[in-house]
């Protein structure tokens, strides 16, 4: 039933447990079907694209934007190997494999990570830490979770044993090959 409210509003009603569609009148497929108090559901060319369901929207194929996507809810691909992609040559990629979580840079140039805060920190998902890159300032590297270098700015701070498999050069402050290994709490051996 087709209902105008005389101003301007145009009403498409069908009865419960029944459904109104908009179909190709040359080829017979589905452009539009909506089924009263259930989903609605898009096609282009006769395949499903886009469909309403209880919990929100479901895609069968990708979602292009020429703007933001907002998702106050999450954004959940619900595949392994299905990548989202950013950038105009969709030069950044985010995904599982099945086995791991990858960041992937595909594109040209550096992956960059910046920070406005106190830095860039990598943490096991149990809070343990792996590194801290601190914003103008150390860089901390950890073993097992127990921190074995350290840089600041009097040079770095190495714990545990060190293994050298080469030579080791010490050059002194201007380049010079005739820099000092010292030993000691005072340095004088």
């Amino acid at each position: 039933q087709i209902d105008f409210n005389g101003n301007t509003s145009l009403q498409l009603k069908t009865p419960a447990n029944k459904y109104f569609q908009v179909v190709n009148r040359d080829n017979g497929n589905n452009i539009i079907q909506c089924q009263a108090g259930g989903t609605v559901q898009l096609y282009y060319n006769g395949s499903n694209k886009l469909e309403t369901t209880s919990s929100g929207i479901t895609l069968s194929d990708q979602l292009q934007a020429n703007g933001s996507v907002f998702a106050s809810a999450g954004l959940k691909i619900n595949a392994d190997n299905q990548k989202l992609r950013l950038g105009a040559s969709d030069d950044l990629e985010l995904y599982h494999d099945g086995s791991n979580s990858r960041i992937a840079d595909v594109g040209t140039g550096y992956l960059i990570n910046t920070s406005n805060g106190d830095g860039i920190l990598f943490q096991h998902s149990s809070g343990q830490n792996l590194a801290k890159f601190f914003t103008g300032g150390a860089v901390e590297l950890y073993h097992n979770y127990s921190k074995k270098f350290e840089t600041s700015s009097s040079g770095v701070t190495i714990s545990g044993g060190t293994v050298a498999n080469g030579h080791i050069t010490l050059p002194d402050h201007t380049g010079s090959q005739d820099g000092k290994l010292r030993f000691g709490a005072s340095t004088d051996f």
